[in-house]
């Protein structure tokens, strides 16, 4: 909970940018929070739109 105490202490101050460095740092060190394990589409064409673009 601390690194979300910190998130949210950093937008409260308008620090954008930190919380944008902090968490892409956070996704660097753990990549497996980088992963989808689950999708869902308002509509086919955002599924289409999705799977191509990831050539799933």
């Amino acid at each position: 909970m601390e690194f979300l105490e910190e998130i949210i202490n950093m937008l409260n101050k308008g620090n954008f940018e930190d919380v944008i460095t902090k968490i892409s740092n956070f996704l660097d060190e753990n990549p497996h929070y980088k992963t989808i394990d689950y999708y869902h589409f308002a509509n086919p064409l955002e599924e289409l739109m999705f799977s191509e673009n990831l050539k799933i």
